[in-house]
């Protein structure tokens, strides 16, 4: 899901479903777009993201090992100047960068652009100091400064914590799992002032007034 859309992948009749979602969080179903990757019974789609804003999607297919593909609406797959590995994959609210998870739990960004052909593809842009778990996607904060990533273990302290996208390493922990347990699946919402998680042992959301809390510690939402 990407802000106010949502879109399934139809593996059997190899196409994707578009939905618009309204403000009281129901599902409209839109189009249709065919899928532009011809997938063998052994591969396994791990990961789909729409850009919120360009009519693009990024997918993951397992085959072997994890691999990122870009496509459009039209159902064309678009070249990438070199094969991205990936477990997880989120686009930046303005739809212009894709912060990438790879199996070491690497954060990279890339930055969507332009080629010469006209067409949109991917360009490294930066690798971020601080891992983050490598089976979940990142939320980016509404402005770009910012990712929440999860350290996550389960032989010592789980946590949730800010990273800054510019590279500098600039970091803050958000929760623990020695208060409120272990959180996942983190998203900001659009104003940039609450943060929602799941507790994984309990499936219930967790909401985090964060845009108050960055401003105690004078951090620029």
């Amino acid at each position: 899901m990407s802000g106010d859309r949502l879109v399934c992948l139809d593996r059997a009749e190899s196409h994707y479903l578009w939905f618009s979602i309204d403000s009281a969080g129901h599902l409209h179903y839109q189009s249709q777009a065919p899928l532009g990757l011809s997938l063998s019974s052994s591969d396994i789609p791990l990961f789909i993201n729409a850009n919120p804003r360009y009519p693009l999607i990024a997918l993951i297919v397992f085959h072997n090992q994890e691999r990122l593909f870009l496509s459009d609406l039209q159902g064309h797959q678009l070249p990438l100047p070199v094969p991205i590995y990936a477990t997880a994959a989120s686009w930046s609210w303005d739809g212009t960068q894709l912060a990438v998870i790879d199996q070491a739990s690497t954060i990279t960004i890339y930055q969507l652009v332009q080629r010469a052909s006209g067409l949109p593809t991917l360009r490294w842009l930066r690798r971020l100091p601080l891992p983050s778990s490598d089976s979940e996607p990142v939320a980016w904060s509404p402005s770009g400064r910012w990712l929440v990533c999860r350290h996550g273990t389960y032989e010592s302290e789980d946590y949730l914590f800010l990273q800054a996208t510019d590279g500098s390493g600039r970091s803050y922990k958000l929760s623990s799992s020695y208060r409120q347990g272990q959180l996942f699946a983190p998203a900001w919402s659009p104003d940039g002032r609450l943060l929602v998680a799941t507790q994984v042992s309990t499936r219930t959301l967790y909401q985090f007034p964060v845009s108050a809390w960055m401003t105690q510690q004078h951090l620029t939402p």
